[in-house]
């Protein structure tokens, strides 16, 4: 389960993550809810700042490209 205080900073620092923008807020609580007491072996993603980091936190290995 994702810490919320983690997830809280996750959310606040998006903003300033990726030039081209990020995932909204409700979208990256929704990721982690979705995922909350799943085991993530492994994830891979383009990368968009704040999902880099959410997925980093969720996932046991965690790839971006």
């Amino acid at each position: 389960m994702m810490d919320e205080q983690l997830l809280a900073a996750i959310v606040e620092a998006r903003d300033g993550l990726h030039e081209l923008g990020t995932l909204t807020p409700a979208v990256l609580k929704a990721i982690a809810r979705n995922l909350s007491g799943r085991r993530v072996r492994h994830s891979i993603e383009t990368g968009s700042g704040a999902s880099t980091l959410l997925f980093s936190h969720l996932s046991e290995e965690h790839k971006y490209l």
